[in-house]
C-alpha cells in the first residue's frame, strides 16, 4: 500500500513540477522585456523583480521564463529530427539485413565517434545561424542510439510467425514493416525520447554558452547561464537563478521519462 502511495504520490509531484514550469514559461513568453529599463539595470532582487535585473534592466523572472520555453522549442524540435531519422535508419537497417545491414551500423559507429560539438558546428555553417539550423544539427547527432534500439527490437520481431504469415499471403516488404513491425517500437521511441531529452538540453545550453547555438536577441538558458557566469562575481543572482531553473527542467523531464519508462515496461 505504502509502495503505491509513494508511486502516485511521485506522478503527482512530477505533474505539478511540469505544471509549474509551463506557467513560468507562459509568463515569461507573453511578458518578457524586448527592451531594457536601464534605471532598473542590475539591480538585486526585490519585491518587484524577485530574480533581479539583468545589465539592461530586464526582469530575470521574465527573462529565464523565456529562456526555459525557448530552450524547450528547441529540444523538442531536436527530439522529432532524432527519432524520425533513428527510427526509419533503423527500420531500413534491420529490413535489408546482410551486408547492407552491417554497413549501416558501421555508419551510426564512424558518427558516434566524430567530436558532437564540431558535427553541430559544420551543420551550422551550413545551414547558417538559426533555431532550424540548430535543432536540425542537434538532431542529427542524437538519432544513432535509437537507430540501434529500432534495429533491435525489429530483428526480434521480423522472426515472429505473424510476420512470416503475412509474407506468406503476399504483403509486401512496406506494408509489413508499418502495418506489422513498426507499431511494436513506438514503446522504445517514446521511452528514448523522453529519456534522451535532458541530454538534448544538455547540448543546446552547451553550444549556446559557447556561443555556437541560440543567437541574439533570442536568449536560451545557454544564453542567460553564459551572460550570468560572465558577471557572478558581482551579481551572483544573474548565475544562480538561471542555474537553479535548469536543473529543475533536467529534473521535472528526467522525472517524466523514467515514470513513462516505468510504465511500459509492465505492459
Amino acid at each position: 500500500m505504502e509502495s503505491g502511495i509513494g508511486k502516485e504520490t511521485e506522478v503527482k509531484a512530477a505533474f505539478i513540477s511540469f505544471l509549474l514550469l509551463l506557467l513560468w514559461v507562459v509568463i515569461g513568453s507573453i511578458a518578457s522585456q524586448s527592451s531594457g529599463d536601464l534605471p532598473n539595470a542590475l539591480i538585486s532582487p526585490t519585491p518587484q523583480h524577485p530574480f533581479g535585473c539583468d545589465a539592461l534592466g530586464r526582469d530575470m523572472f521574465l527573462r529565464i521564463g523565456s529562456g526555459l520555453g525557448l530552450s524547450l522549442w528547441v529540444g523538442l524540435w531536436a527530439s522529432v529530427v532524432a527519432v524520425v531519422v533513428g527510427t526509419i535508419y533503423g527500420s531500413l537497417s534491420a529490413l535489408l539485413g546482410g551486408r547492407i545491414d552491417r554497413l549501416m551500423m558501421r555508419g551510426t559507429e564512424v558518427l558516434n565517434a566524430l567530436p558532437l560539438i564540431l558535427f553541430v558546428v559544420l551543420v551550422g555553417l551550413y545551414m547558417g545561424r538559426s533555431l532550424v539550423a540548430l535543432f536540425v544539427a542537434i538532431g542529427a547527432v542524437e538519432w544513432t542510439t535509437l537507430a540501434r534500439m529500432v534495429r533491435a527490437r525489429l530483428l526480434k520481431v521480423r522472426s515472429k510467425d505473424f510476420i512470416l504469415a503475412a509474407r506468406t499471403f503476399g504483403a509486401s516488404e512496406s506494408r509489413i514493416l508499418f502495418r506489422h513491425m513498426l507499431p511494436h517500437t513506438l514503446g522504445v521511441v517514446i521511452t528514448y525520447a523522453l529519456l534522451n531529452l535532458p541530454a538534448i538540453l544538455i547540448l543546446e545550453a552547451t553550444l549556446s554558452y559557447l556561443g555556437l547555438g541560440v543567437q541574439p536577441p533570442h536568449a536560451s538558458l545557454g544564453v542567460l547561464l553564459q551572460e550570468g557566469a560572465a558577471a557572478m562575481t558581482v551579481y551572483p543572482w544573474l548565475l544562480l537563478w538561471p542555474a537553479a531553473a535548469f536543473v529543475w527542467l533536467l529534473l521535472t523531464v528526467y522525472a517524466a521519462g523514467e515514470k513513462l519508462r516505468r510504465r511500459l515496461s509492465r505492459n
